[in-house]
């Protein structure tokens, strides 16, 4: 049609818009979760212990500067005794209590980058084009500092392990533009290594644990979110009861992941309880679950487990024995 012919102030429908933020955000990780399918439906095998070594980039842009001073960022990323803005501790001392020890999680922390564009910009761009676009100039900065990138953790096939970027700025739209995500950006290389994996949270004032911890779950653990992608039964499923749907209304001290990806991570004790007939002892928020199978149908398990709301626990929607199918 010409023009001319088109009505003044079109729009595109809510109900498209919630379509397009759904397919962009599975787009993401479309590639990670076929794999994942085809190996374990959904719900991959993938250790994560010892001592692991990140990359966090501040970025801030000329219409949102920077206004946390870059030392307050490798406290929140590291400090064993964190506890700015009223977070319950740092980054490392999350994946500490929630791994029960087992994972040393640490990031070396590059910043402020001072993208060249303003985040508006950046955030009127397809979804993620931006994030990879600053990535990208942000690592040949870095690069060009003489950092060796090849002292990270890395991954097999000699990718670099975890990138977390933190940039200032609130993203318009769900799913769109500049909204936090885990991605995969492969087109750097330094010092014998790539990038691959990469993830974007808030570094506005004040600083909160809840949406870098949750996007650190998508690229240590491989988890995918649990949250639903649409709204239209007024509710949010698993709820609080898993980091990957949503980590509680205080942000500061974000919940656990629910006990299939705590235990795919190699963390805690599954003890099996199928055949089983007797007394249990349990000991509330000390990692173990109890797992179940359906012998009729081997396709169906149930993970069992003890919750207080204490500590890590604290924003669980209710307590006690807690079923999951």
């Amino acid at each position: 049609l010409a023009a001319k012919q088109l009505p003044k102030h079109i729009d595109i429908s809510e109900k498209d818009r919630l379509r397009i933020s759904r397919q962009n955000k599975s787009s993401l990780e479309t590639g990670m979760r076929a794999q994942a399918e085809k190996e374990t439906r959904g719900t991959p095998i993938t250790l994560v212990s010892g001592k692991i070594k990140g990359l966090c980039i501040v970025i801030d842009f000329p219409d949102q500067p920077g206004m946390v001073p870059l030392a307050e960022f490798n406290a929140f990323c590291n400090d064993s005794n964190y506890n700015g803005y009223g977070n319950k501790g740092s980054l490392r001392t999350y994946y500490r209590d929630i791994s029960g020890g087992i994972v040393d999680y640490e990031n070396v922390v590059f910043g402020y980058y001072h993208a060249p564009h303003t985040f508006s910009y950046y955030d009127s761009l397809p979804y993620a084009q931006g994030a990879r676009m600053i990535l990208d100039s942000a690592l040949h900065w870095i690069a060009a500092q003489g950092f060796d990138f090849s002292t990270l953790s890395l991954n097999p096939d000699n990718t670099i392990r975890a990138i977390n970027m933190m940039y200032t700025g609130v993203p318009l739209n769900w799913a769109q533009g500049m909204w936090h995500h885990k991605g995969s950006y492969s087109g750097f290389t330094a010092n014998g290594v790539r990038s691959k994996d990469y993830n974007c949270s808030p570094a506005n004032e004040p600083l909160r644990i809840a949406v870098v911890a949750h996007e650190n779950g998508h690229m240590i653990g491989k988890w995918p979110d649990t949250y639903k992608y649409t709204n239209d039964h007024g509710d949010d499923g698993i709820g609080t009861f898993d980091l990957m749907c949503w980590p509680g209304n205080d942000q500061t001290n974000p919940v656990p992941p629910n006990p299939l990806f705590r235990s795919n991570a190699g963390w805690g004790k599954v003890i099996d309880i199928t055949g089983f007939n007797g007394i249990n002892f349990d000991t509330a928020n000390a990692m173990t679950c109890y797992r179940y199978i359906n012998m009729n149908d081997t396709n169906e398990m149930f993970l069992i487990e003890n919750r207080l709301k204490k500590n890590r626990s604290q924003q669980i929607e209710d307590q006690g024995l807690t079923i999951w199918h």
